[in-house]
């Protein structure tokens, strides 16, 4: 072997190794007790039998799904743990939420491109953090959007007279994207022209290009407003 590629390569495995001395391996019952601000959580799990053994234990789930300070991040078969009511639940909640995805968000730093930004086509559905901050533009539109959109009215009345489901404007609102995102022909540039239809002309080209599925910080208060003491 060469010696420069040696010397080079070693170097390489030590550098590659000092980043990682910080990382911590460990079983979830030994952790109990513990933090961390980034938690990898492996579910190990996967069989034709649907058997999940001890990790069907409400104690073991809840020490593994409460160690993360900042991020969690599950990767597991969800078809075999949802044969547990208790991991069901917690999958359909992430679904809901359009938590649940095949890919890692993996980061690249070396050129500064987020290997989470998946392409956004016409067709792709909106993301949480779409469905959240497009419910907040369009609380006072939201019924003309779903008119346009072709939703069962039927569907959007119920969603307007269910107070416990949907307290708010903002949630009645997000329920009504969610409705028109999972339309079998569900279009980012139909809900875009549905946007320009109704006046919110500023939203039309977030929503076609996919922009605000990775770059929209929360709302900031309005300079009017005063923290009473």
């Amino acid at each position: 072997m060469n010696t420069a590629f040696k010397e080079k390569s070693s170097d390489s495995c030590e550098e590659y190794f000092t980043k990682l001395k910080d990382i911590n391996i460990t079983t979830v019952d030994s952790f109990q007790g513990e933090e961390n601000k980034v938690i990898l959580l492996s579910l190990v799990r996967s069989n034709n039998k649907d058997k999940i053994g001890f990790f069907a234990k409400k104690n073991r789930i809840c020490v593994a799904i409460s160690r993360a300070q900042c991020a969690l991040y599950i990767f597991g078969n969800s078809s075999v743990y949802s044969s547990s009511q208790n991991w069901k639940k917690i999958i359909n909640l992430l679904e809901e939420k359009r938590l649940v995805s095949g890919k890692f968000p993996f980061k690249e730093e070396s050129d500064g491109i987020d290997a989470a930004k998946d392409e956004v086509c016409d067709t792709t559905k909106l993301s949480h953090r779409e469905l959240t901050r497009l419910s907040l533009k369009i609380v006072g539109k939201y019924n003309e959007i779903a008119g346009l959109a072709n939703l069962e009215k039927c569907k959007v009345e119920n969603v307007n007279l269910d107070p416990f489901n949907y307290p708010e404007p903002k949630d009645k609102a997000k329920k009504v994207l969610i409705m028109i995102s999972d339309q079998t022909n569900f279009s980012r540039k139909g809900l875009g022209n549905y946007l320009k239809e109704v006046g919110l002309h500023d939203l039309v080209d977030e929503v076609v290009q996919g922009t605000l599925r990775y770059n929209c910080p929360d709302d900031a208060g309005s300079p009017n407003e005063t923290n009473e003491s």
